[in-house]
């Protein structure tokens, strides 16, 4: 995940484990001391937010890098499992795939929320996407590996306004 500001990189490694932020240029890596998995950039590029909870209920948090300020975002509630956020360049909505509740298929959906924890939307429906999400950078749109259907297979984009999917690449998966 990038900062807004595009000097530096922040990863979850499977060697450390956990999260690690570097230089764009890959030098002078730290670690990230706080427990996540679900995380992203902050629009104000100074704080690193991360997603935590379960039994249907997840906070999402600021957290400054060095740990020192944390401030809460918002809450999402409905969901058992939370898989991947991301912010829409304007900071103005989050992006976030998740399994709902109760959907014991563990399909995920795609959703975005406003970023005061306000008009949670369905964008993709349970069992049509299998991994990710990443705005345009005009926010209009967002991209996903589908799972099939009516919403793609492969490399998927979405229109917000109208929901309306485009697969770009079927060929496309998701990496683990």
């Amino acid at each position: 995940s990038w900062p807004p500001d595009g000097t530096h990189l922040l990863y979850f490694s499977v060697d450390s484990p956990g999260l690690l932020v570097t230089d764009a240029d890959g030098g002078n890596t730290q670690p990230f001391p706080f427990p996540a998995t679900v995380f992203d950039w902050a629009p104000d590029g100074k704080h690193i937010t991360t997603a935590s909870g379960g039994d249907a209920t997840w906070s999402v948090e600021n957290v400054s890098p060095d740990m020192s300020d944390t401030q809460p975002v918002l809450t999402i509630k409905g969901m058992d499992y939370l898989d991947y956020i991301r912010w829409s360049a304007d900071g103005k909505w989050l992006a976030y795939v998740g399994t709902p509740t109760g959907n014991n298929d563990n399909d995920e959906e795609l959703h975005i929320i406003d970023s005061t924890g306000n008009n949670d939307q369905v964008i993709v429906p349970a069992g049509k996407i299998e991994r990710y999400a990443m705005w345009s950078p005009d926010g209009t749109q967002i991209a996903y590996i589908g799972d099939g259907g009516t919403a793609g297979t492969g490399l998927t984009t979405v229109d917000i306004a109208s929901k309306k999917t485009s697969v770009v690449a079927a060929d496309a998966v998701a990496a683990d």
